[in-house]
């Protein structure tokens, strides 16, 4: 978070000013946003030189928000560097419609929002309204992407756990960020051994691991052991199969109904591909055909909604089944264990 001092009635007041780190393709862009920011109130719009010098600029500045233009060549390379120096920044992605597969690649960085170009000043002034209220933020659950510069990790120890990212990778060994982007817990120092924890979408991977150095970089980073095993521990209550069919839904209490394709299955929840955005915790009706010898019928919530391509014309909808009859749940049973059985 950026400062900015004013004097006035011979009284220094220090203003807390929303700073936002804008790379993008064209030089021009970041000066377009800053005057049309102008009137809204105290922002700091900077633009990120290239290279490591941009690296250090980032953490003397330590932006609320990263706009990053995916166009960039250095995006695969300098980007989740960036991120790791920054763990407490959101981060937009500014991309045209046809490069879907490249901001797919990056999504263990735990992509904020993307802006399709062209966009207009009130769509990024609402994101910034929402980073201001830290309803923008990384997601809970990045994809998972062991050991690459840029993957969230969580450092476990005796007195305490902090969150970072990791900054290097070497052949047995990696390097993660550490102060002052990220306070750590007061008992990790070179030779302590701690647990480390990635987080994946359907699993939780574990290990413990040796601090073998702290030295400073661009910030103090630590160094830790590469582990020789890893612990898998499933985060989900009921077994999940890979299901594709088409359903139909009724979100309640609306009498209509929309087409939608089902992705996965378990007797707890589903994923689905919907063609309209769902709002979190709503209740639907879900009417599975062509699954089982009979139609069936149950509700649930929904648990989460995202957008599954830049143009927003599908979203990726996951379900919590909240009531099942009680023939239903044991066709459920059977589809599943059939699923699992043939792979």
């Amino acid at each position: 978070m950026c400062a900015h001092s004013t004097d006035a009635n011979e009284e220094e007041h220090v203003t807390e000013r929303f700073c936002l780190l804008v790379a993008d393709a064209d030089p021009y862009i970041s000066r377009i946003i800053e005057a049309s920011l102008e009137h809204y109130g105290a922002f700091e719009v900077i633009p990120l030189a290239r290279g490591p010098v941009g690296l250090r600029q980032a953490v003397e500045r330590n932006p609320d928000l990263i706009l990053w233009d995916i166009l960039l060549p250095d995006t695969e390379t300098l980007l989740p560097k960036l991120c790791a120096l920054c763990p407490s920044s959101a981060l937009v992605l500014l991309a045209p419609e046809d490069r879907l597969s490249l901001w797919m690649s990056l999504r263990r960085l735990g992509i904020a929002s993307v802006l399709i170009k062209p966009f207009t000043i009130e769509t990024l002034r609402q994101l910034i309204d929402q980073a201001q209220r830290k309803a923008l933020a990384p997601p809970t659950e990045p994809q998972l992407h062991l050991f690459a510069v840029g993957q969230q990790v969580l450092l476990r120890s005796p007195q305490g756990q902090s969150s970072t990212r990791i900054l290097q990778v070497e052949q047995d060994a990696f390097w993660v960020t550490g102060e002052p982007q990220v306070t750590l817990p007061p008992d990790i120092t070179i030779g302590t051994r701690i647990h480390v924890e990635l987080t994946g979408e359907t699993a939780l991977y574990r290990f413990a691991t040796k601090i073998l150095d702290r030295q400073q970089q661009i910030v103090w980073a630590w160094k830790l052991q590469m582990p020789q095993t890893l612990h898998r521990f499933q985060r989900r209550q009921y077994p999940r199969v890979a299901l594709q069919a088409e359903v139909r839904l009724q979100p309640l209490p609306s009498q209509e109904e929309l087409h939608a394709v089902l992705t996965d299955l378990s007797l707890g929840g589903c994923a689905l591909i919907s063609p309209v955005p769902l709002t979190d915790g709503q209740t639907v009706r879900i009417v599975l055909e062509n699954i089982a010898p009979k139609t069936l019928q149950l509700e649930g919530e929904v648990q989460r909604c995202k957008p599954q391509s830049l143009q927003g014309n599908r979203y990726t909808v996951a379900l919590q089944f909240t009531r099942i009859p009680y023939p239903t749940k044991q066709e459920l049973k059977q589809i599943v264990a059939k699923k699992i059985e043939g792979s």
